[in-house]
């Protein structure tokens, strides 16, 4: 934390005299990192609740933002976790990809390289679970995500285009009926839902 504090100080020491969004501008942005989650799996059709368990993913976001003016943009979001399977014996292997669209808040310091951002936004989430045996398991749902978080970024040039950023986000899943079926025709209900957060780096650049 006290680097993270540290990096944000010297970003915001830059000295001011542009702005780094506008209206009509548009940033593409896409990184990688590390998403630890708290799900809790029901078995709907057999009334039984599992506790929760934490999951590890490897998070792949991409975004494109509108600027509307100096502090205000809207965001389409595009996010891909691919779940870390902590025995590699098994031929197991889950993702989600999300869609939400977002509202972005830029600070406005007038500043030549540094953007702090701070973003909310809501959405449709898509699972599955595949276990790759004889028997062929297969979980899938589709619900929501939620998340709000926090973005700097930090282009290479005064006046520039290109830069790297950072971000964190808490998240919040929901999939309220979903299917789990296999080769031999058997298939119940489940829910799942849990909060997480996600961090990582990444580069955007503004057309």
């Amino acid at each position: 934390m006290k680097k993270l504090l540290c990096v944000l100080a010297f970003a915001g020491s830059i000295s001011a005299s542009a702005q780094l969004i506008d209206k009509n501008d548009i940033i593409i942005s896409a990184g990688g990192g590390i998403g630890l989650y708290k799900y809790q799996f029901t078995d709907v059709t057999n009334n039984v609740v599992n506790p929760r368990d934490t999951s590890g993913a490897w998070v792949f976001p991409f975004q494109i933002e509108y600027g509307f003016n100096r502090w205000l943009g809207a965001g389409l979001n595009f996010t891909y976790n691919n779940y870390i399977e902590g025995d590699s014996a098994t031929n197991e292997s889950a993702r989600t990809i999300d869609f939400a669209p977002s509202v972005n808040f830029h600070i406005p310091w007038n500043l030549k390289k540094f953007d702090l951002t701070a973003n909310v936004g809501y959405g449709y989430s898509n699972f599955r679970y595949n276990v790759n045996d004889n028997n062929g398991g297969v979980a899938k749902a589709g619900g929501t995500v939620f998340f709000f978080g926090v973005n700097p970024r930090l282009y290479f040039k005064a006046d520039g285009h290109l830069g790297i950023h950072a971000w964190y986000r808490f998240v919040q899943y929901n999939y309220p009926k979903g299917e789990v079926t296999d080769n031999s025709n058997n298939k119940y209900e489940f829910k799942l839902d849990g909060p997480g957060q996600t961090f990582g780096f990444g580069l955007f650049y503004r057309i």
